[in-house]
């Protein structure tokens, strides 16, 4: 009901006496009553606050704290109390920026209460509620906490290590050495067995622990300085937990971490490009110094707990991986061939999307920054064979991950020498077999045009140009299609014999109502022109007429674009009506009173152009008369 009415409540506080069912709830908490009961009235009162006014609240909060405070040693009622604690900080911890020092001093000293050779049940328990409080009074009262998060950091740092009954050194000790003597994993047989073996329930600390630690990374960007220092070096270390589950968690804060360290940032190439639009690191030696120098660490503890049996676990390792390589990038050149099994043992004969997607994801971004590296040439073969099992894959979003990573592999494909043309024709067969599947496919295809188009025969790359071109009339893939022909146009594939059936398949996108549809098709068409327009004579008039069309003041983004191609336009011969309907449009638009500077300079190329390559116009009374209107002074060049 009060998750159900709570506004009404609200609104007419007379419909529920909120006192009184409050000391109700309060006295079922203290009598004696079953576990499942007192934990629904702890729940209630988390409800119940939504819907008191401040002074109920403060009757609350006084009410707990005071309960806490004096009953320390009380673990039977003190759970509960900690419990509907909790269920309060996550329903209002907004409203309890009051009573912080008061709360954060008390569950500091219920957690550090905690014994460090002896594991309880029911201690633990309390601890992690405990922790779980602290946890919700981090993300409801940011301002208000900011004097104790060191304090919790360094608490929860410490108790992300609790267990008391293992010993981890003693694991240390067991570890294989570089002769390959002593212990390996396989003589402790699966992940698994630890999780049944004992009914140890330390693990329920550390798990508070590691979530209060995502709590204060994910709202304290400003510590990463001294996270990098300090904490990262420590999640590392626990990489070798012993339980599954918060093996689990151990990996996820740690992409946590990498996760916030970077910033989306989408440079012009990255708008056109899908397999280069990663988040852009920070580049800040005050907050990635150190762990630019904990890499091989990093990369050691990884592969060793690559070998768990334990699919959630496996999971968050390539999961965490993904946030490594787009955080680490080239830094991890150096260990690409102790990486690679492991991606291929992911990818490769694995049926589960959730292993090889990310397992994908982070061979994709090692590609990506290569920077040439000797490692990645040697093993194109391999590297060719994990690209292939993942394309061939029967899952969508694998299928499409792969051809990104195909996208990236390109590049070192093109460094192979002549003996890479089996491979790149092997490749782009089994590409073209996904072009129904993803418009990845097409930005695939635009990388091998683009890197390999030599290891291609003329068949194989007529075939990709038609379906480029017939991807054009698909309203899905359209734009995709021509950012990839684009990208070819700019690249040393001699599109010479293709160029007229490009542009002429083009050509009617420019009175397509899509503004971005329209902005592709002009770039496209100035490229064109500018590399092939002697190729292309014959429809420059066709191009002119389309493009004086779209040319208005109603959409100057689009005019800005068409500027550009009509003053490439204006080095041929292009029929004299036309040249004076373009002096027309083109005037036209200084009317405007939001042209762009860049826009008034684009106009001023343009006449200038045409005072180069035509005598029948006094483009210097154009000149004089535009500098009046757009206020910009202009040299004329001499005919």
């Amino acid at each position: 009901m009060l998750k159900r009415f709570a506004i009404t409540m609200i609104h007419d506080p007379s419909l529920i006496k909120d006192k009184l069912i409050l000391d109700e709830l309060f006295g079922i908490l203290s009598a004696k009553a079953s576990y499942t009961l007192k934990k629904k009235v702890a729940y209630c009162i988390g409800c119940l606050s939504v819907i008191l006014s401040p002074s109920i609240i403060q009757k609350l909060m006084n009410g707990l704290v005071d309960f806490i405070n004096s009953n320390m040693k009380n673990e039977d009622d003190l759970f509960y109390y900690i419990l509907a604690l909790s269920w309060v900080s996550r329903k209002i911890g907004y409203k309890l920026g009051n009573y912080l020092e008061a709360l954060i001093s008390n569950l500091i000293k219920i957690v550090d209460t905690l014994n460090t050779e002896n594991s309880k049940d029911q201690l633990n328990e309390i601890a992690e509620e405990a922790l779980n409080c602290l946890e919700s009074l981090i993300k409801h009262c940011p301002r208000e906490i900011s004097p104790y998060i060191e304090k919790l950091l360094q608490v929860s740092q410490d108790k992300m290590t609790y267990d008391p009954i293992y010993d981890y050194d003693c694991e240390d000790d067991m570890d294989v050495d570089e002769e390959g003597d002593g212990w390996d994993d396989e003589d402790w047989g699966d992940d698994d067995q630890d999780d049944v073996q004992d009914d140890d329930t330390s693990w329920k600390v550390r798990r508070g622990s590691l979530n209060l630690i995502i709590s204060v990374i994910t709202t304290r960007p400003e510590m990463l300085r001294s996270m990098y220092a300090n904490l990262s070096q420590r999640l590392i270390v626990r990489f070798k937990e012993r339980e599954s589950k918060i093996k689990s968690l151990v990996f996820n804060t740690f992409a946590v971490l990498l996760k916030t360290t970077n910033i989306q940032s989408f440079d012009k190439e990255s708008l056109n490009d899908p397999t280069v639009s990663l988040p852009e690191m920070m580049k800040q030696r005050s907050s990635t110094e150190e762990l630019f120098g904990q890499v091989p660490a990093i990369i050691k503890s990884l592969l060793k707990q690559s070998s768990s049996k334990n699919l959630n676990v496996k999971i968050a390792i390539l999961e965490c991986l993904v946030e490594i390589t787009r955080t680490l990038r080239e830094q991890l050149n150096p260990f690409f061939v102790e990486l690679l099994p492991f991606l291929k043992e992911s990818i490769v004969g694995e049926s589960n999307i959730a292993i090889a997607e990310p397992a994908l994801a982070s061979l994709k971004t090692l590609l990506q920054y290569s920077n040439n590296h000797k490692d990645y040439q040697k093993k194109s073969e391999e590297i060719l064979e994990i690209i292939l099992a993942g394309l061939k894959d029967d899952h969508f979003s694998v299928k499409a991950e792969s051809l990104l990573a195909t996208s990236a592999f390109t590049k070192i494909l093109s460094l192979s020498g002549t003996d890479s043309s089996q491979n790149v024709g092997k490749l782009n067969e089994v590409v073209l077999s996904c072009m129904d599947a993803s418009e990845n496919a097409i930005i695939a295809i635009s990388h091998i045009l683009s890197s390999c188009h030599k290891a291609l025969t003329k068949e194989e790359i007529d075939s990709n140009i038609d379906i480029l071109i017939e991807k054009l009339k698909n309203d899905m893939k359209r734009i995709a299609s021509l950012r990839a022909i684009n990208r070819i146009c700019g690249s040393a594939c001699d599109l010479t014999s293709y160029s007229t059936s490009i542009v002429t398949s083009v050509i009617p996108l420019l009175n397509k109502s899509d503004n971005v549809v329209k902005m592709n098709s002009l770039e496209v068409l100035n490229n064109f022109v500018n590399k092939y327009g002697s190729s292309i004579k014959p429809i420059l008039n066709e191009i002119t007429s389309a493009t004086l069309n779209i040319i208005t003041i109603e959409n100057l983004q689009v005019a800005d674009l068409a500027l550009s191609l009509l003053s490439i336009l204006s080095r041929y011969n292009i029929d004299q009506q036309l040249l004076d309907d373009s002096v027309k449009k083109v005037t036209s638009l200084t009317e405007s009173s939001f042209l762009l500077e860049k826009t008034k300079v684009k106009i001023y190329v343009f006449f200038q152009m045409l005072s180069k390559h035509s005598k029948s116009m006094d483009f210097e009374k154009c000149i004089e008369y535009l500098e009046t209107k757009v206020s910009i002074t202009c040299t004329v060049p001499a005919r």
